[in-house]
């Protein structure tokens, strides 16, 4: 089953932008109402094999007493790695994208930000990883009420291989971030959940991505090939929300001053978070 938002952009980059307004508009709705969304064609396949390249080659081949010592254990053989951001990864074609960022200013807002950005990979033989939330509620005592916020935060998944039945993929509860009472929270025990029951597979091919919302319920699945699974993330948000849970080990970003320096005009905001060393 795919994800019930899902809007594939056509074979050509240089598409008038006024001519996917109504496609960007379509994209913020169903994710609106799903909570995740996929963009087919998003992004140039050859870019984005040579990132599956450079962060095989720097990142993924390291000793894994290194990998185990410097990354965040997200399950058996997965990893979450925090990467230098720099060529290849440091692209506007890649963070400040054209098919992807007018979708975001949609959910939030112009002046939204990048939280994090790094990269998780599940390893041959990765076993499904545990069913949870990217964050608690913004206001525990706001109960139901928080189903009605709009997103603050979300994430945007790049894989950087064709995600197959075999390599596995992300299992997303499309609906689970808009939880109004305990009824619907409770509406798979922890035995369907680690089933997936409920679930959708999206399976996005090397130029697609899929966004989350921070809220949603997921879960990676298992890796059964034999070849590594690695995946992009970039965490945007909006200007004034800060990530508190998920970085006691890494740095979100991680970028050097040149480097930083280098960052067009334009997108310079996007980095606001970062601080650049030298």
């Amino acid at each position: 089953m795919t994800l019930q938002a899902r809007i594939r952009y056509g074979a050509s980059a240089d598409s008038d932008p006024t001519e996917l307004e109504p496609l960007f508009d379509r994209a913020a709705h169903g994710f609106r109402v799903h909570g995740a969304l996929q963009l087919d064609g998003c992004f140039d396949p050859a870019r984005v094999a040579a990132l599956r390249e450079a962060f095989l080659h720097d990142y993924a081949s390291r000793d894994r007493a290194e990998i185990e010592q410097s990354c965040l254990k997200v399950g058996h053989e997965r990893f979450m790695f925090s990467l230098r951001l720099e060529p290849p990864f440091m692209d506007p074609e890649l963070y400040a994208n054209p098919r992807l960022l007018p979708v975001l200013h949609r959910l939030l807002g112009d002046d939204c930000v990048i939280q994090s950005f790094g990269a998780v990979c599940a390893y041959p033989g990765a076993p499904a990883q545990h069913v949870h939330r990217d964050h608690p509620p913004l206001f525990a005592e706001a109960g139901g009420l928080n189903a009605f916020f709009p997103p603050y935060a979300l994430h945007v998944v790049v894989p950087l291989v064709d995600l197959t039945e075999s390599t596995g993929t992300t299992a997303l509860w499309e609906g689970s971030h808009r939880i109004r009472s305990s009824r619907e929270e409770n509406r798979y025990s922890r035995r369907q959940l680690d089933a997936f029951e409920g679930a959708v597979m999206p399976w996005p091919k090397v130029g697609d991505c899929y966004l989350m919302d921070f809220r949603l319920r997921h879960a990676g699945t298992a890796n059964s090939s034999t070849i590594p699974r690695p995946i992009l993330y970039l965490v945007y948000s909006r200007r004034w929300f800060q990530d508190r849970k998920n970085y006691e080990l890494q740095e979100p970003l991680m970028i050097e001053r040149d480097e930083y320096e280098r960052i067009p005009e334009p997108y310079r905001h996007l980095f606001e978070n970062a601080r650049p060393s030298h």
